[in-house]
């Protein structure tokens, strides 16, 4: 079998390139993510270093397989040989996404696209071929091309003139789905919780009493967009440093993928050396060095590095050889000066020298790996302790304010999901360091539904399956990755094909000036009905919104609501997380409402319902589920209905959310408003 000859290309290939497609077996048909992640690997700082992150993903599913040859063919076609001499790894990702439809979707979705076009030494447009001679899907003229091998995967789709090339998620500058608006308003929301938290303690206080993380849970179903609105967020944290000490302090953002690392015991293990790597990269200078010798000085003490009795031997023999060579100063003769002077110099060479040897051999063993980890564990005088305290150290010498994401929990199994996340709040919880996880919210309940199956019969509660039990105590704000709407939809394609306004810069700026004196969340929904006549175009109305999601999230509109939502204090459960749950719920849903149909929250009434509601999913999501259904089900009465949904629906409590029975409510949660609140939330 001939190695395909890409050196006769009427391109330059660059080595890296060149080397991933020689690394293919030859007529083996692959996906195209076989070609893209070593790319992406070894030039990690491309597209502004999404390259790097992406390249620990698993990439699209679904897509063409095809020999790299083939690809090759694909990609060479589209461009011109003579305007793009130097076919390198960005026009080669950009080739690939063109050619197959997975990966572009894939790469949009994660700002990939956008941000390689940016980086461009040279744009597309004077690239790519001239439509009339892509007419024909035109290839390279080198003799293998003119005879491609046999092969049972397809061959690839021509380039047609009306197709549009290298379609790109440039012109919404960060994102093509129109939810920057919404990381912007998280971004906000974590800045503020992280001023309030630390606040009342210290920052990087070592006490062990010290107050929890706060944790977020971001949900959603597999492929909705989780790990890429995590992305978002992060850029929008660089532009939104916190506030502590009259200093602005920038957010440190730790990427940790749970499903990598779900074979390694112990289950801390990764999450901790991922943070002491990640934190250890975020300092400079002598910074950095002091948080590398800490970090590793406290590894060989808890390693028992110091309790060696060769070690200890050594260190008396390097003290008594230097003591020799202090008293032979006072030696009484010229010579046993001299002598007494050469044994101590040996002496203290040999034991400095031995326990150097001895330090640098222990730290290849000094908790470097999950079994020493582990080792430790069995034999450490209270490890978790020890691990804990020194977690508290770490965050005290960084200085600075600490975003986890902990990513694909939703593809882990039980026990493993269960454990991090337990660990986490255990072992690894300070104020200034705060944590998103990502995973579908039914697959983390029934985590810990089968975790703690044998416990269900005794703690659970009616509407309250264990699972929830257990993530509401973990965690303290629930954020829904947003739908995508039609008319998002439309905007999308807009931008994708050329056909809205381009200058999106403008656009935000009129939206800015438009929301900026909106005091409320009802301001800010009857200006966004009111839609002027620049604004009439989808793309337009989408930014609209974003900047209207971002003005939620202000200061002035946030006390807003929480005058707003005081009411309602009664028919939460009488513990002092209760508000502040509501507070996080009410505000994330507002949020998404505005991204799509603000109409439904018009009136005080239809806001004061979807308080109701949000009430309901918080105290019973099990019943809010089941209306979500079936909204129908609220006006139904009599023994057709479930056992238990009739208990729950029957139950005090529970009526008197239903029925808004709290001074200055005053209004009733029905059929019609859960209809339309469950298409928001």
């Amino acid at each position: 079998m001939k190695a395909p000859d890409f050196e006769s290309s009427p391109f330059r290939l660059s080595d890296t390139v060149l080397r991933v497609l020689h690394s293919m077996p030859p007529d083996v048909p692959v996906p195209a993510w076989a070609l893209v992640q070593p790319l992406l690997r070894v030039a990690p700082a491309l597209g502004a270093g999404l390259a790097g992150k992406l390249a620990e993903t698993d990439g699209p599913e679904g897509g063409a397989a095809r020999p790299a040859e083939a690809w090759f063919e694909a990609v060479s076609a589209l461009y011109d040989p003579e305007r793009l001499p130097v076919l390198d790894e960005a026009y080669f990702i950009l080739g690939l996404a063109q050619t197959d439809k997975a990966l572009y979707n894939y790469l949009a979705s994660m700002g990939m696209i956008g941000a390689l076009e940016r980086e461009l030494p040279r744009p597309l447009p004077e690239v790519v071929r001239a439509a009339e001679t892509k007419g024909a899907g035109t290839r390279t003229t080198s003799a293998r091309q003119q005879h491609p091998p046999e092969t049972s995967s397809p061959a690839p789709e021509p380039v047609r003139a009306e197709d549009p090339v290298f379609h790109s998620d440039a012109a919404t500058a960060e994102d093509g789905l129109f939810r920057k608006g919404f990381a912007q308003a998280l971004a906000l929301w974590l800045r503020r919780i992280w001023e309030q938290d630390n606040t009342a303690t210290p920052f990087g206080k070592r006490d062990l009493a010290v107050g929890r993380s706060f944790m977020a849970h971001l949900y959603g179903p597999w492929g909705s967009g989780k790990t890429s609105l995590l992305m978002l967020l992060e850029r929008q944290l660089a532009a939104c440093p916190v506030r502590s000490g009259g200093k602005e302090l920038p957010w440190q953002v730790v990427w940790f993928n749970a499903w990598r690392h779900r074979h390694l015991e112990p289950v801390w293990w990764p999450l901790w050396n991922r943070m002491y790597r990640e934190l250890l990269h975020g300092l400079g200078g002598w910074a950095r060095l002091r948080f590398w010798l800490a970090e590793w000085w406290w590894r060989l003490r808890v390693n028992g590095f110091f309790r060696t009795p060769v070690v200890v031997g050594l260190i008396l023999l390097a003290v008594a050889g230097l003591v020799i060579v202090l008293l032979s100063r006072q030696a009484p003769s010229q010579a046993w000066a001299l002598l007494s002077e050469e044994v101590g110099t040996v002496l203290a060479a040999v034991g400095l020298a031995g326990s150097v040897g001895s330090a640098a051999l222990n730290m290849g063993r000094a908790l470097v790996s999950g079994e020493a980890a582990a080792r430790f564990v069995r034999v450490g005088a209270d490890p978790m302790e020890q691990v804990r305290a020194h977690f508290l150290d770490m965050v005290r010498r960084f200085g600075r304010p600490v975003l986890v994401c902990l990513d694909d929990l939703d593809r882990c199994q039980p026990e493993y999901v269960v454990g991090l996340l337990e660990h986490t709040q255990t072992l690894f919880s300070h104020p200034s360091v705060m944590y998103i996880a990502a995973g579908d919210r039914r697959w983390l309940y029934e985590c810990f539904e089968q975790v703690y199956a044998r416990f269900t019969d005794r703690i659970r509660e009616p509407g309250r399956p264990t699972g929830f039990l257990f993530l509401e105590k973990i965690f303290q704000m629930g954020i829904a990755v947003p739908a995508m709407t039609d008319e998002q939809r439309s905007a999308f394609l807009r931008l994708l094909y050329g056909q809205g306004p381009q200058s999106l810069e403008a656009m935000e700026a009129r939206a800015e000036a438009e929301f900026a004196e909106a005091q409320s969340a009802e301001a800010l929904i009857e200006q966004l009905e009111q839609v002027p006549e620049a604004a009439a175009d989808p793309v337009a109305q989408q930014v609209r919104r974003q900047v209207a999601v971002r003005r939620l999230a202000s200061r002035e509109v946030s006390r807003g609501i929480e005058h707003f939502l005081q009411p309602f204090a009664p028919l939460l459960e009488p513990n002092p997380r209760a508000i502040k749950r509501l507070v996080n719920a009410y505000s994330v849903g507002l949020a998404l409402a505005l991204l799509s149909d603000e109409a439904s929250l018009r009136t005080t009434d239809q806001r004061k319902r979807f308080a109701l509601w949000t009430i309901l999913s918080l105290r019973w999501p099990l019943l809010a589920e089941r209306l979500r259904e079936a909204p129908e089900l609220l006006e139904r009465q009599g023994d057709d209905l479930p056992d238990e949904l009739r208990a729950l629906l029957q139950d005090a409590e529970v009526q008197a959310v239903l029925q808004g029975q709290a001074p200055e409510v005053g209004v009733a949660l029905g059929a019609e408003a859960v209809r339309a609140f469950a298409a928001l939330v």
